[in-house]
């Protein structure tokens, strides 16, 4: 992810255009699958159903039945609570990244300026580094709901900032902190999903799985929004998914996971 935005600007530099950069990239790619290919781990025979432990299917009974297991799970409140959470952080990840790189290219037109606004979008990826370092170190002992609400606040508030930012350099500023705010939403909302089902989360995994459809259409409707009505409102519109976690944490605030 960091090195991407940098390889470009470097092929930018360069004066590469996109024809060498993407057979560069497919060539890549057979290197990676070349060296895959000759791994003897992929000899092993994939896992069946037949494979699982007779025990383990008598002990669990109704409970491992797919789709009723699936129905029981989404009728959970918190849980479906939080998986729709945590598909609305995905507005915030790769498509955050294609439609800040659209709107960049109405702040800042013109050839001149793609090396400028690829280094500009690796401030996201930074600042995503950053967020889940302080994560990591700093989130014990601190109440997650709030870590959670304040990080949705600054996300919300940096993506106006990347909106509404007069040239390149105010638009990276705040997309750094914009990547940093918005790389601790997942973790913090995955966590709670587990937490919403405990011992799990297969279940939790497919509930998310189910939603997956919605994580497909969202960014063509934020693709309609900017071929009609411009990239600053469709960037603008992403701000929907830190105001709809912050919901959800505030809805969620009293729910707890159901006795086994």
């Amino acid at each position: 992810d960091l090195l991407t935005p940098l390889a470009l600007a470097g092929a930018s530099l360069l004066g590469l255009g996109w024809r060498e950069v993407a057979l560069a990239a497919g060539a890549i790619g057979l290197v990676l699958a070349a060296s895959q290919a000759s791994l003897r781990e992929l000899d092993r025979a994939m896992p069946t159903d037949d494979d699982d432990e007779p025990a383990q299917d008598d002990a669990e009974g109704p409970e491992r039945s797919g789709l009723g297991a699936l129905r029981e799970a989404i009728a959970v409140r918190p849980l479906l609570g939080w998986s729709m959470a945590g598909t609305l952080t995905g507005l915030l990840d790769e498509v955050l990244m294609a439609f800040a790189a659209l709107h960049l290219a109405t702040i800042a037109p013109g050839p001149d300026t793609v090396a400028s606004r690829q280094l500009a979008l690796v401030a996201i990826i930074a600042g995503g580094l950053v967020g889940l370092a302080w994560l990591e170190r700093s989130v014990e002992g601190r109440d997650p709901r709030r870590v959670l609400l304040l990080a949705c606040l600054i996300s919300t508030a940096s993506l106006g900032g990347v909106v509404l930012a007069p040239g390149l350099g105010v638009a990276a500023v705040a997309l750094f902190v914009l990547g940093a705010s918005s790389a601790v939403l997942h973790p913090l909302v995955k966590a709670r999903a587990y937490e919403a089902l405990p011992g799990r989360p297969q279940l939790v995994n497919a509930v998310a799985a189910a939603l997956v459809p919605i994580d497909a259409l969202a960014p063509l409707l934020v693709g309609l929004l900017a071929l009609h009505l411009g990239s600053a409102l469709a960037l603008g519109s992403l701000a929907l998914a830190p105001i709809g976690i912050a919901l959800a944490a505030l809805w969620l605030r009293g729910s707890s996971a159901p006795s086994a």
